[in-house]
């Protein structure tokens, strides 16, 4: 193979992989040209070698005898030496860090670490050790102080003394030892092999700045959870150990009702057969990655939501270890969801909650204070000062309203405002001021145990504990403007065009086309249906592809349909990469075809080949469910069924509009036909069908536009069309579902999106942020998020501009009359994107410039 070719690494890999297939991981190792042959003894590996030298004599690849070691009981590979007595790092490996000098640059710095990173599961506490250095990497200034050489020294030695780590076997119990610190977590995986407990890796990860404000026992579990993943290879469908210090693992396991993250995480682990036990930590030094401190005798003064400073005990260490460890354990647990839920449920509260969230009676009764809209109330309730009436008429409605109501307010003990219901004295609500609200409704609306209900329930969870002026119109606003809320839940009542449809008047005018599948494969190697419809006619073909690219669509369209009954004027498809590709797009030109398309996402436009998509597949089932992979075989004889029923929008056979006859049937066989009326010679006989089909399908065409017309009527009962501008923020309703993903979980609706074109009344161009769409105001819904994304106010602060697309010069295009472009005037329209000559359309020279937006008779229609 050629040297310095930018994919040639990943092609010899593919190609060794296809070498040793079946003895990869079994007897031999391969990383690109490192083979590495296994044996347990010196017969077995005698075996092995002539084993691969026949595999790779068969592929004729060749080895260097000076590059071949063997019979080895001990060999370096990929920068380790790996033997019997387990793995180590190289002798040249420790001999480069010996050499290394202290880096000047933060690529020098990035070089080392990337160095040591390698041999990191030799390396107690790497990421702890490491940090300062990874400090200077990036973009951060380098300035080396005493932290980072003490880092590098430290780094130095540990791998200069690295120690043999064990190799593991299945036969021994694997020890899994865990620890966690401020700012890194750590692990040893270790077993127990002949009677002792061996190392067999070291693990490290440094936490993220929201895992860092975790409590002690959030990061604890955290490790557990992280180091069961990293070597799960090892732990998954065995026994095993995990000891930690830190004794609340022990009875975390055995929630009863777990919550949120905590509930992912135990679920996570009941995969594992595992036994927590828990080790003091002045033996569990293996995996500390930071020293305990002392022991601290007990204080039973300690409570968890006052100050450590205003306990009885003054704040002695015990509590303000069990503060900083404790106090905010319950915001940190899922959003302030308990860990362990409360089994005494009260009906009602009759006394003032000592605490709420966090806040203390002091810092409400201060907030309270601040707030203006209260002042007045307060003064009164206070030292019975009433406000003058000049004063009272300054003041805020909020104010007012307060005031007009005073005799339901009242002090509690704590000085704090309080208010009772009219009707009902024993019920008290917390005055909330305006500094507090917008917590509040995130904690009534946002939280799992809210579940972002609607406004109503919103509002009556808030005014069952709370009470403020205006709080119905606050909640309205809040929950209309929840982005997640907006991107999960549907309108009351979306968006829905009038009925509009295109009136074919003779065959072969305009013809539906459309994929239907993937079924199951057939003996044939079908999987998929070409659909062709004709709209005039309702003729119908079904063709059996083993795919759907634009060769295979481009080849069965012309030999089955056009080469029979000729070449349609116009072709009408749904978005598919097959209808859309460069290809088929060429097909059409060729042969003269004007191409449409539907909207994106919007099938129902295609509805024409959609209804015989569904009758086709109701017959299939009827005759292949027991023969699954034979479907293909009925398909002529259940389109020739589909072509003689009578359709009820022409009152015609298919057959009779399209042939100007009926065709025999299986049935027909059953008696005599009727008696010999054949024209004396052929001119007659032509003229007869010509009138006859001329009065077929000028009655067939009445009956369509009546059809149509009641269609419309009645479809129309139920249109709803909601007009957007120009700049307006909204949210598309996105049904594509990656591959792997759960259509049930994804969010409904994508976006926020920009308008920044109204095609019709119908029709709107969406930039949903580099991507330009044009989307049908059916599958749009208003955005109200309280913060819209900087691209999209950036965006919108530009402007938006429509332009439209005039060509006077010769371009590949074909018009609406079928004639390529001849040089004159042409027009593109907005929407379908053809292009279509001035004078085809009526457009000159003079009246092209007063025109902002053009749309040809199909979309304008």
């Amino acid at each position: 193979m050629s040297f310095g070719l930018t994919n040639a690494p990943s092609t010899f890999s593919r190609v060794m992989n296809l070498v040793l297939r079946g003895l990869h991981w079994k007897i031999v190792l391969a990383f690109l040209d490192d083979v590495l042959v296994l044996g347990r003894d010196f017969n077995d590996h005698i075996k092995n070698l002539a084993e691969v030298f026949t595999r790779l004599r068969q592929y004729g690849i060749k080895l260097k005898a000076k590059k071949c070691d063997l019979f080895r009981q001990e060999v370096e590979y990929l920068g380790r030496t790996v033997g019997r007595d387990g793995m180590k790092v190289s002798q040249s490996f420790i001999d480069t860090m010996a050499k290394w000098t202290v880096p000047t640059s933060t690529k020098e710095v990035e070089r080392f670490c990337g160095f040591a990173n390698y041999h990191r599961s030799f390396i107690k506490d790497f990421a702890n050790i490491s940090a300062p250095l990874y400090g200077l990497t990036g973009k951060n200034k380098f300035c080396w102080e005493e932290q980072h050489q003490d880092a590098f020294d430290k780094l130095k030695n540990a791998l200069m003394r690295a120690p043999v780590l064990s190799i593991p076997n299945q036969e021994g119990t694997f020890i899994l030892d865990t620890d966690a610190s401020d700012f890194a977590i750590g692990a040893e995986l270790s077993q127990i092999q002949d009677g002792e407990e061996r190392c067999i890796c070291y693990a490290s990860f440094s936490l993220t700045p929201e895992q860092r404000r975790y409590c002690t026992t959030r990061k604890e579990l955290l490790a557990v959870v992280r180091f069961t993943r990293q070597f799960r290879h090892y732990l998954l469908g065995r026994k095993f150990i995990v000891r930690t210090d830190h004794s609340s693992l022990q009875w975390l396991m055995n929630f009863k009702d777990p919550q949120g993250q905590l509930a992912r995480w135990l679920e996570e682990l009941s995969q594992y057969w595992m036994i927590i036990r828990h080790r003091p930590g002045i033996k569990h030094q293996n995996a500390d990655a930071l020293s305990r401190m002392p022991e601290i005798s007990a204080c039973s003064e300690y409570r968890h939501h006052v100050e450590p400073k205003e306990l009885p005990c003054g704040g002695c260490q015990y509590c303000v270890k069990r503060h900083k460890d404790w106090s905010h354990f319950i915001e940190t647990v899922d959003d302030a969801v308990p860990l362990v839920p409360s089994r005494n449920m009260v009906r009602q509260v009759t006394t003032p909650l000592s605490w709420i969230k966090g806040y203390s009676w002091n810092e409400v009764k201060d907030l309270q204070g601040k707030d203006k809209d209260l002042l007045s109330i307060i003064q009164w309730l206070t030292s019975q000062q009433a406000p003058s009436e000049s004063d009272l008429f300054l003041n805020s409605p909020a104010s007012k309203h307060y005031w007009m109501n005073r005799e339901l307010f009242f002090l509690c003990d704590e000085g704090v405002l309080w208010k009772t219901e009219a009707d009902n004295n024993a019920s008290k609500l917390l005055v909330v001021p305006g500094s507090m609200r917008k917590e509040i409704l995130s904690m009534t609306h946002d939280l799992p145990s809210s579940g972002h209900q609607g406004q109503e329930r919103t509002f009556h969870r808030c005014k069952s504990r709370f009470y403020w002026y205006a709080m119905q119109q606050d909640v309205k606003h809040f929950v209309i403007s929840c982005s997640v809320c907006n991107r999960n839940k549907k309108p009351n009542r979306r968006a829905r065009c009038k009925f509009t449809s295109y009136h074919a008047g003779s065959p072969m005018e305009r013809v539906h086309l459309d994929f239907l599948g993937p079924l199951p494969l057939t003996s044939n190697s079908n999987a998929y249906v070409l659909m062709m419809v004709d709209q005039f006619t309702k003729w119908v073909e079904c063709i059996p592809l083993p795919n759907q690219t634009a060769e295979e669509t481009a080849k069965a369209a012309m030999n089955h349909f056009f080469s029979r009954f000729g070449i349609p004027f116009q072709i009408f498809t749904d978005r598919g990469s097959n209808f859309e590709s460069a290809l088929f797009k060429q097909f059409c030109e060729i042969l003269g075809i004007h191409k449409t398309r539907t909207t994106s996402f919007r099938p129902s436009a295609n509805g024409q080949v959609e209804r015989f998509n569904r009758t086709l597949m109701d017959a299939v089932r009827c005759f292949a469910s027991r023969t699954p992979t034979k479907w293909d075989e009925y398909l002529p004889q259940l389109a020739s069924a589909l072509r003689s029923a009578v359709n009820r929008s022409t009152g015609y056979t298919p057959n009779m509009l399209m042939l100007g006859r009926e065709v025999n049937m299986p049935v027909d066989l059953l008696f005599p036909g009727p008696e010999n009326t054949d024209s004396e010679n052929y001119e007659q006989y032509v003229s007869e069908l010509v009138n006859h089909i001329q009065s077929t399908h000028e009655i067939a065409r009445e009956k369509l536009r009546t059809s149509q017309g009641i269609s419309k009527r009645d479809y129309d009962l139920k249109a709803h069309v909601k007009a957007y501008s120009e700049g307006d923020a909204v949210y598309v309703f996105d049904t594509a579902v990656p591959k792997g993903k759960c259509a049930k979980l994804r969010p409904q609706w994508k976006g926020p999106g920009l308008i920044i074109r109204k095609i019709t009344d119908y029709l709107y161009e969406v930039m949903l942020r580099k991507k330009l769409e044009v989307i049908n105001h059916d599958r749009m819904k208003a955005c109200n998020d309280r913060k819209l994304p900087a691209w999209l106010l950036k965006q919108r602060q530009k402007g938006t501009s429509v332009s439209k697309e005039i060509s006077s010069g010769k371009t590949s295009q074909f018009c609406l009359c079928r004639g390529p472009d001849d040089g004159t005037l042409m027009i593109q329209c907005e929407e379908c994107r053809e292009w279509y000559h001035g004078a085809c359309v009526g457009i000159d020279e003079v009246s092209v410039k007063t025109i902002d937006l053009y749309l040809c008779p199909d979309c304008d229609h």
